[in-house]
């Protein structure tokens, strides 16, 4: 499903792989990102 069949949204995004993987997303920290659709078609 596309985003612009879906209603707006909250998401959580954990960037906490484990210290020794060298991921860049290793900050150790959580956000919520709240995901809307806007303009276009």
């Amino acid at each position: 499903m596309c985003l612009r069949d879906r209603p707006a949204s909250l998401v959580r995004v954990e960037l906490t792989d484990d210290y020794l993987s060298f991921s860049p997303a290793v900050c150790g920290g959580v956000m919520d990102v709240f995901v809307e659709r806007t303009g276009g078609r």
